[in-house]
């Protein structure tokens, strides 16, 4: 099943909603990492929406028919309770949930700063900074889809796929302290890249920091970001397939050597690309 890791790496309860359907939900889910809620059983189609801390997912995301609603919890996200609320189509039934929001650590190293940037001086780091918050800008106004694009598992990009770097620790340079939202796999230069599911191409750019990079559009809120490219392969606008090869990896921006940075965002928060490959992604070898 699609969804096999849920039951094994969550720490699940269901409560009965109703006689014949039951909401999945975990008791406790890290910053950083995809909240995911589902509903089993007969009668799931009458959940109308399923909303976290004020946010609601609506339409619902029906995968192996059966409803499915995904947040992001940002790395910085207050620890503590917070409420599940889901509402059947009569919208006079709801059922609250609370799921608690626990701490990720997050370790530092040090990380230069790459010549062509400026390297670890001052002005190296006004560089950094001053991109880093100019592109985001450019990058978190992106438009999505309020339909789903994909229905097929979520693969990862590249034919062998080696971590060198996890989400999640911070990268300190002099002042500067960058967080790591992403997931970087070692990837020498001129490695095809290949679409992780099917979407929209929204953005094809480069980037002083976040070097050659693409954007792809799932649909109602999820994106895949790549970058540090060498060469792209596609154009905004496009529509493209899981697997579609779309440029080549390298070393460009913010990068002391070639690899391949991707970023899962989920409504504007980057999550860990290792969690949410474990619930959405297809089963492909991965190694440290």
């Amino acid at each position: 099943m699609l969804f096999r890791f849920s039951f094994i790496l969550l720490l699940v309860s269901c409560v009965s909603f109703s006689s014949a359907y039951q909401i999945v939900t975990p008791r406790e889910v890290k910053q950083g990492d995809p909240l995911h809620v589902f509903v089993i059983g007969e009668g799931k189609e009458k959940i109308f929406s399923i909303e976290f801390d004020g946010e609601k997912r609506w339409p619902l995301v029906y995968l192996e028919t059966n409803p499915h609603a995904i947040f992001g919890i940002p790395l910085d996200a207050p620890l503590g309770k917070k409420q599940i609320v889901i509402t059947d189509i009569t919208a006079t039934s709801t059922i609250i949930r609370e799921v608690n929001i626990t701490g990720r650590p997050k370790p530092q190293a040090q990380f230069d700063i790459p010549k062509k940037l400026g390297g670890n001086t001052k002005k190296g780091e006004a560089t950094v900074t001053s991109g880093i918050t100019e592109e985001n800008q450019i990058l978190n106004n992106l438009e999505s889809s309020s339909r789903r694009l994909w229905s097929e598992r979520f693969k990862y990009p590249l034919v062998r796929n080696v971590v060198t770097d996890t989400y999640g620790y911070s990268r300190v340079t002099g002042g500067t302290v960058v967080s790591h939202k992403g997931l970087d796999l070692r990837a020498p230069v001129g490695t095809r890249v290949y679409a992780m599911n099917r979407g929209v191409v929204r953005l094809v750019r480069e980037f002083t920091v976040y070097g050659n990079t693409v954007v792809i559009d799932h649909g109602q809120g999820l994106q895949t970001w790549y970058m540090h490219l060498n060469k792209t392969n596609v154009k905004e606008g496009a529509m493209v397939e899981r697997g579609t090869f779309i440029g080549y990896s390298g070393d460009s921006g913010y990068a002391n050597g070639a690899h391949l940075h991707i970023s899962v965002r989920i409504s504007g928060t980057s999550v860990d690309p290792l969690m949410f490959m474990r619930y959405f992604g297809a089963r492909q070898r991965l190694q440290y």
